[in-house]
């Protein structure tokens, strides 16, 4: 193979990916099954299922193109890859983190989230971060490198949607160390007339 790996191991690793998204598909299957049976969802916790489902929904079939051999290889030194690793990290990692700060919070601090709030910052979230990468799949499925000295003219409108995308991303997760900190202030009483 091109890239030093066996024929035989970039199979392997393949099926080894396309068996751990089946277990991501799976899991996503027992959160629409048990929301189907009327589990009790908090509001912020159905709202942070369904943005899941969605950047699930994008980066599992992503990781499924890495994982064939022929397209693997033509995506695999270009943007695609970085930009499927951080839906990842941060559309799955990280919104599973403040899912569970928001379903937590209540417990730790003896208040709950104002959930208006948590409902925007859950929305600036879910449209930056497929702002943020989502041109990245896009560039790389035109072969635009990983490793970005110079990018191509064709690519600059999608690199500043990309742009816009990480700063609603960084918005948002302010937006959401706010709505933290708000419920650790006291509330001031209101004073009587």
């Amino acid at each position: 193979a091109a890239t030093g790996v066996s024929e035989r191991a970039l199979l392997q690793l393949s099926l080894g990916d396309m068996a751990n998204h089946a277990l991501i598909l799976a899991l996503v299957l027992g959160w629409v099954a048990s929301m189907r049976r009327g589990s009790d969802f908090r509001v912020p916790t159905f709202q942070f299922v369904a943005v899941g489902i969605v950047l699930v929904a994008i980066a599992a079939p992503s990781g499924l193109l890495l994982a064939l051999p022929a397209i693997g290889n033509y995506l695999d030194g270009s943007v695609f890859v970085t930009g499927q690793l951080h839906y990842v990290a941060v559309g799955g990692v990280l919104l599973a983190l403040l899912a569970g700060l928001h379903e937590a919070w209540p417990q730790l601090a003896s208040r709950d989230v104002h959930h208006g709030r948590a409902a925007l910052a859950l929305g600036l979230f879910a449209l930056g971060t497929n702002l943020a990468f989502f041109p990245m799949l896009a560039m790389g499925v035109a072969g635009v490198p990983r490793p970005l000295p110079m990018l191509p003219v064709d690519a600059l409108n999608l690199q500043a949607a990309s742009a816009l995308g990480a700063v609603l991303s960084f918005a948002a997760v302010a937006l959401f160390a706010w709505n933290f900190v708000a419920t650790l202030v006291p509330e001031e009483p209101v004073p009587a007339r």
